[in-house]
């Protein structure tokens, strides 16, 4: 609906044109004022790349890319990438027929990159402007990918162009990225010259097919042609190398010995001290000795975030909770706790197999686990 109310010129859709040109500074200030908050506090990584990063045993994102490890917190790419700069393409109103009416919501399209190989693309919906910008901003951040610059002839100085021609398809769009000498600078529209920009791409021809006053997919195709940059090797690729280990076992070590101080921080397993309870009163007349103020994690311990830890804990809490309690609670009311947190394989610690809960889908013939 949008599209139809831009071609109109007014109405509906206006608001929606806020993206362009006018609308990109305000929103691209939204944004960083949101984002301020969380850049105060200290940034506590709760998976093993994360770790990783922070104690300093990853030097650069190519080590990242070169094991194709799954990034999974923006803060990663903004540890390495400090001078990545963000710009809001286009801020347009979706709609969505409900029973009671039309539900209006904001997509951002926001585009990332440091003009020096790296570029993202990030697509985020909300009902609120701010809060869509935000959200596509870290979209971006998670999906920056390596752009492979080359040179249109001699090879003399720095890659200002692409190694070859490019193309890429996103719906009924299709842009084509074509090496150009140096000096023609970008030759293409507003959207994918500031995105080749912000990739580092200096000089390129570009021809694009399709409907491409869809604003969405020609970025989209753009960024899936940058991406192909990096899905072939050339003759100086092909000499054989030596398999180098993933940064996840080559630190096994260090991730086991920092497994222990990440377990007794309270705060990175978002726990806070818990309120009486019945299992409290059970455990109160087991011994003395027992403080209802001490936070117990096997309580709010996730599944998920155990298995993110390390592998020979997932499955056995056994050892997970006498280690952080057992300063605290008596020994008889051990085996109680040890009972009460399943692990995360779906068996209690006294090898029962807990209750798989089922819940319907949309569609009615199916049904997923929970």
């Amino acid at each position: 609906m949008a599209d139809r109310g831009g071609a109109r010129g007014g109405g509906f859709a206006s608001r929606g044109d806020r993206g362009g040109d006018r609308g990109r500074g305000r929103g691209r200030g939204r944004g960083r004022r949101g984002g301020a908050k969380d850049s105060e506090k200290e940034w506590q990584p709760v998976t093993k790349l994360g770790r990783l990063v922070k104690a300093g045993k990853i030097k650069s994102m190519e080590e990242i890319y070169l094991h194709s490890l799954p990034i999974k917190e923006y803060q990663i790419v903004d540890f390495f990438l400090p001078k990545l700069k963000d710009e809001v393409m286009k801020i347009k109103p979706v709609q969505k027929q409900t029973r009671a009416g039309q539900r209006t919501r904001f997509k951002a399209i926001v585009i990332i990159g440091d003009s020096e190989g790296h570029v993202g693309l990030g697509i985020k919906t909300s009902k609120e402007v701010a809060t869509a910008i935000r959200a596509a901003i870290i979209i971006a951040k998670l999906s920056v990918i390596p752009v492979r610059r080359g040179y249109w002839g001699t090879n003399l100085g720095l890659p200002h162009s692409l190694p070859v021609k490019e193309s890429g398809k996103c719906g009924s769009v299709t842009v084509r990225l074509i090496p150009a000498p140096r000096g023609t600078q970008i030759v293409a529209s507003p959207a994918v010259k500031r995105l080749l920009q912000l990739a580092g791409i200096e000089d390129a021809y570009t021809s694009s097919s399709g409907s491409t006053k869809t604003l969405e997919n020609t970025l989209k195709a753009t960024f899936a042609a940058i991406s192909n940059t990096y899905g072939f090797l050339t003759p100086n690729l092909w000499a054989e190398t030596q398999l180098i280990r993933s940064p996840l076992e080559e630190y096994a070590d260090t991730l086991r010995e920092d497994r222990q101080h990440f377990l007794l921080g309270y705060d990175h397993l978002q726990t806070t001290p818990v309120q009486p309870s019945k299992i409290e009163k059970r455990l109160s007349g087991m011994g003395a000795g027992f403080s209802t103020s001490v936070p117990l994690p096997c309580r709010s311990l996730n599944p998920g975030l155990a298995t993110s830890l390390a592998g020979d804990i997932a499955g056995d809490l056994n050892s997970l909770v006498p280690a952080v309690i057992s300063h605290a609670v008596p020994p008889g009311a051990l085996p109680l706790l040890t009972r009460l947190a399943p692990s995360a394989h779906g068996y209690f610690a006294n090898g029962t197999r807990r209750r798989t809960e089922y819940r319907r889908s949309k569609c009615r013939r199916r049904w997923r686990r929970w």
